[in-house]
């Protein structure tokens, strides 16, 4: 066994719940961290930007200085116009900045100094420039700065700018480092989330076989409990319930009548009829034998519910199987001997790992079917106790009393009643169990086998 096999292994469906919500909650945070590193990296770029945008516009303030001083000198037509230029990146570069650090009123205090500056710096070129396009050429001149000033006037920008980039600088650290530790962070938690993620899908898996190996083996009801974690039925318990057993009729003839594949679809189908007729009244296959069933009610229901979906089981399954024998085999007609009872038993779930029986025990299965077995010699189709009419809140007026029958094995006789008349009728599997009284007893011409 690997070691993925071995951790699996730990995980029941309760467990198997949580890491999914645990591998969510990771899920969720990765996310998260993906989106603040995202930011931070937006926040760098535009920390970034403005870094360029500074240095650019001490650049372009040093171009229009000197150009504008070129133009004056040399009247050339092309320093006019890079001036121009220049001094159009500054006024933008400035006014760009200035948005962009709205939100940072220590840096936004330096870039207001830096734009004054920048403003007068700009009018007086500006003035120089209006003075010689309007043939003042002595005035233009005369407002030439000497270099010293103009120097002073680009060093005293470069340390507003400085200041701003220091700041920058700090921030762009900063983001960084965040950056760089949710990244760290974004991989080691999506490695733990993959690697949760490879054990719970071993974990399902494992969960899956081990549902599949309880359906094989068990009805399917009591495979889904026990996969939830039904401890009840694990360890077992005592409950109240009713049971019913279902026999078919003249299997022996029909096996010696009928070629071998064409007696198992025979058994194939009653079998589905049982199956279909518990699907459709609440009851539970507990286990077929040969061409026998053995059928419980209220593992979960109500006494009363228990009792009466019992009763309405047999009543549809007497009926389908009347209506289908007929057909099926003319000579030999399928019938079938029902026998139920209510009352306490005890259920659980029996065997080891590689194979394990859902099982009931007590004398209400007995009794259950001590009275299948009598249907036969009394030429009826169904038995049902007094016991089991009580709790399913019948009139005994309306079924046809047998009286107390000595069961072999017990000592108690047992008060036994069967259907009331004998004409025919399919109850559909939701009337009330009042409605099945008119299915039909066997007529003296089927009599059961």
């Amino acid at each position: 066994m690997t070691i993925l096999d071995r951790i699996s292994g730990w995980f029941d469906p309760a467990a198997l719940k949580a890491g999914f919500v645990a591998a969510g909650c990771i899920a969720t945070a990765v996310v998260a961290m993906a989106v603040v590193q995202q930011g931070d990296d937006e926040g760098l770029r535009r920390s970034l930007e403005r870094q360029a945008a500074l240095n650019r516009t001490l650049s372009d303030l040093q171009d229009a200085e000197s150009s504008q001083r070129g133009f004056l000198l040399t009247e050339a037509a092309h320093l006019s116009q890079l001036y121009e230029n220049a001094t159009n990146r500054v006024r933008s570069d400035l006014t760009a900045l200035e948005v962009a650090l709205a939100d940072e009123p220590a840096q936004l205090v330096w870039l207001v100094r830096l734009k004054a500056l920048a403003g007068t710096r700009l009018t007086e070129l500006a003035a120089g420039i209006a003075a010689s396009n309007g043939g003042d050429r002595a005035a233009a001149l005369a407002g030439l700065r000497p270099r010293d000033d103009g120097t002073r006037m680009v060093e005293t920008a470069r340390t507003y700018i400085d200041e701003i980039v220091a700041m920058e600088g700090s921030a762009i650290d900063r983001r960084r480092k965040r950056s760089q530790i949710s990244g760290a962070a974004t991989v080691l938690t999506t490695a733990g989330l993959f690697a949760l993620m490879t054990v719970l899908a071993l974990g399902a898996l494992r969960e899956a076989r081990r549902r599949e190996v309880l359906a094989r083996y068990l009805p399917r009801e009591v495979a889904a409990l026990l996969a939830d974690g039904a401890v009840s039925l694990r360890d077992g318990h005592h409950l109240h319930a009713a049971v019913v057993f279902v026999d078919m009729r003249g299997s022996t003839a029909l096996a010696e009548q009928l070629a071998p594949q064409d007696f198992m679809r025979i058994v194939a189908e009653h079998r589905r009829r049982v199956s279909e007729a518990a699907r459709l009244t609440g009851g539970m296959v507990d286990k077929f034998i040969g061409d026998g069933a053995l059928v419980v009610f209220g593992l979960t229901d109500a006494p009363e519910r228990a009792s009466a979906n019992a009763l309405r089981f047999a009543s549809y399954l007497l009926a389908t199987t009347r209506q289908v024998g007929r057909s099926a085999v003319p000579s030999e007609p399928v019938t079938i001997g029902i026998g139920a009872h209510y009352g306490p038993l005890f259920c659980g779930v029996l065997g080891d790992a590689e194979r394990q029986e859902f099982t009931v025990l007590g004398d209400t299965v007995n009794i259950a079917s001590r009275l299948q077995d009598q249907c036969k010699p009394l030429e009826v189709a169904l038995l049902v106790s007094g016991a089991l009419l009580a709790a399913a809140g019948e009139v005994e007026a309306g079924w046809s009393r047998i009286g107390s029958l000595s069961l072999p094995g017990r000592v108690d006789p047992v008060m036994a009643f069967s259907m009331a008349d004998r004409s025919p009728a399919r109850p559909a599997p939701n009337l009330p169990v009042n409605s099945f009284r008119n299915v039909e007893r066997d007529e003296r011409s089927d009599r059961l086998s």
